[in-house]
């Protein structure tokens, strides 16, 4: 009948016009995150929108999932409303401009093992009916302990330097490669060398499968002969002035060559016999370098000996 028509038509209207209110709001962060007791978690949080603006962008709340209420996990304007387990333990890394979402946990303890929570992004003017912030959840998985002989209790690991060979060839660049891990994002240091003159990248990465971060600054060493003797290091400074350093001793090769001169006469090795004819010898000489001239006879004993 036209009336059942016309209720169809409305019906697709109505979900038409939801669908599209829903789809208005996009909040990404992983479904699934662990962390190290002990340690820190940062969850990374980020949101998107094409219609229905927020008049507060840096305005995030953090809520408990749960099927009745909305429990307190983290909000800036009613601290003293944030259940026990989360209070003065949260911070939410905003921006007015970078619509970021993300939340910050101290000292992650077994409290923290499946909590099921999810941000909404200022709650005073963004309604349920724009977007249902419930729907996207992130649930906390809590493994281990750290050691406390292997980290410190700021839970960094200490610095290392790769190649641990320290034998450089003097004017030829090398790769050098410090690394600082870490088990709190938020830790991320700033890593710098003693030979600041000299070209340097850095890159930090959470290693697959772990609670782990690490963060890689890598030198292009390129040596000189007043180098030899001295140390290169790596200075590592964390989040809250917490800092470290790493060495090692710089052994310089020679890239020249030296040439041993021999009087009127010099050896030749063939077949083990002697050939009177001059000839100059060339060899390499670990730094430093110096001419040197070796009776032929006794050269050639040295040799064959």
């Amino acid at each position: 009948s036209d009336n059942d028509i016309k209720l169809f038509i409305l019906s697709l209207m109505i979900n038409r016009s939801l669908y599209s209110t829903s789809q208005a709001w996009h909040v990404r962060m992983p479904r699934n995150i662990e962390a190290l007791y002990g340690s820190c978690l940062t969850i990374p949080c980020s949101f998107d929108y094409y219609r229905y603006p927020p008049k507060r962008p840096d305005r995030v709340v953090w809520y408990q999932y749960q099927s009745m209420g909305y429990p307190l996990v983290y909000d800036n304007w009613y601290p003293n409303d944030v259940i026990s387990i989360y209070k003065e333990r949260t911070q939410a890394l905003t921006s007015t401009y970078g619509k970021t979402c993300t939340l910050h946990i101290k000292t992650v303890n077994w409290n923290d093992h499946r909590q099921v929570l999810f941000p909404w992004v200022d709650p005073e003017n963004v309604g349920r009916s724009t977007h249902a912030f419930y729907e996207t959840t992130v649930t906390i998985e809590v493994v281990g302990m750290f050691s406390v002989q292997t980290l410190n209790t700021s839970s960094f690991l200490p610095l290392t330097i790769s190649p641990t060979s320290s034998e450089y060839l003097e004017g030829f660049p090398s790769t050098v490669r410090c690394t600082a891990s870490y088990t709190c994002s938020n830790n991320r240091p700033s890593l710098t060398w003693n030979y600041a003159n000299m070209p340097v990248s850095s890159n930090t990465v959470k290693e697959s499968g772990k609670t782990m971060w690490t963060t890689v600054s890598t030198l292009t060493f390129t040596p000189s002969a007043k180098d030899h003797g001295h140390h290169l290091t790596c200075f590592a400074r964390f989040d809250g002035g917490q800092t470290q350093e790493k060495s090692i001793t710089i052994s310089v090769k020679s890239e020249y060559q030296s040439l041993f001169l021999l009087p009127e006469v010099v050896i030749k090795i063939k077949k083990k016999t002697l050939k009177e004819k001059p000839q100059i010898i060339i060899t390499r000489c670990r730094f430093p370098f110096k001419v040197i001239f070796i009776p032929a006879r006794s050269l050639f004993q040295s040799l064959i000996s």
